[in-house]
């Protein structure tokens, strides 16, 4: 297994890169950075899976909190929260634009050199361990994308501590409540066969 993937609290940045053999993604981390043979999303799918995380679940969950479809910020585990960042123009159709950096490993942002060209960074993202990541967004969008996953973690930890609601007082016959509960474990089990049908 990659070492990444067992201590992904290590990882500043995911970011795609071209090479001579294809496209590929570089995992930047506070000691270093590392070439791998995968794309962005299949390392992130990847870290979901390790963590025993169900991304879609949580792609859903951020869209509602976010009010965004796409581009969300991925609090993958306490000390990884995945932010996108535009950081390259793709040479083919179909090919991703976007990287991912930590919010817990950006140390700050700095303007690029001006340059009226569309086809040069806006400004470079400052990582944990030194590294510099040019990013295709200005400082403003950037800044605003790593306030919008801090404020996401905290509700998304705030949420996963969150009780169930409950009556405070029982208005029906009391006879009632083990086939009420019954009922609701009934419609659980129905639930949880639909979603894993083979489990």
């Amino acid at each position: 297994m990659l070492t990444y993937l067992s201590a992904p609290e290590t990882i500043t940045a995911l970011i795609p890169e071209y090479t001579d053999t294809g496209d590929h993604t570089v995992v930047y981390t506070a000691g270093g950075k590392t070439a791998t043979s995968f794309r962005t999303s299949t390392l992130i799918r990847q870290l979901a899976r390790t963590l025993a995380v169900d991304l879609s679940v949580l792609k859903k969950q951020t869209a509602l909190a976010t009010q965004r479809a796409i581009l969300q910020p991925l609090p993958i585990c306490p000390s990884l929260t995945l932010v996108p960042v535009k950081v390259r123009l793709p040479r083919v159709p179909g090919d991703s634009s976007i990287g991912y950096v930590n919010s817990y490993g950006v140390t700050g942002l700095e303007a690029s050199e001006p340059a009226d060209s569309p086809v040069e960074p806006k400004c470079l993202i400052c990582l944990k361990g030194g590294e510099r990541i040019p990013c295709f967004w200005t400082s403003p969008t950037v800044r605003k994308a790593l306030q919008q996953a801090r404020l996401l973690t905290s509700y998304h930890q705030t949420a996963r501590h969150c009780q169930p609601v409950r009556e405070s007082t029982v208005a029906y016959d009391p006879h009632l409540e083990p086939i009420a509960q019954k009922l609701v474990e009934v419609f659980y089990d129905i639930l949880r066969l639909k979603q894993h049908p083979s489990g």
